[in-house]
């Protein structure tokens, strides 16, 4: 209950605004402290906690350097060479919807290459 007293005094005494209540409540604790024969240290550092913080600072430190890079121009692939028209003829879409080739029967999905030859959609892979 002491040293919490004089931690509730020291408290006090640096968050007060009132010159002479900080005063009295210093004084007050020092006191406490000189009676009660309390000395005051540092807790020591923890080695696994400053590794992990300083592991932490790393990581932070690295995803704000990767995103804060310009993308560089070797990472776009390559544009694509014009494809040729199906062997059956008909032309290339983009699947509205998902569903089976009626050729092969492997399925596409929305968005994929398909082309349709006489209302019938056929997948990329022939």
């Amino acid at each position: 209950m002491t040293l919490y007293r004089v931690e509730k005094l020291i408290d006090l005494a640096c968050s007060t605004t009132h010159e002479e209540e900080a005063r009295t409540a210093a004084l007050t604790a020092c006191r406490m402290i000189r009676r009660l024969g309390l000395r005051l240290a540092a807790p020591l550092p923890d080695a696994g906690a400053a590794r992990a913080a300083a592991r932490t600072q790393t990581e932070v430190g690295r995803a704000w350097y990767e995103s804060s890079r310009r993308p560089s121009r070797a990472a776009t692939p390559p544009p694509k060479p014009p494809r040729e028209k199906p062997a059956n003829g008909g032309a290339w879409h983009k699947a509205a919807s998902s569903g089976r080739c009626e050729s092969c029967g492997d399925s596409y999905a929305f968005g994929d290459d398909v082309y349709e030859v006489n209302g019938v959609l056929w997948c990329a892979g022939h």
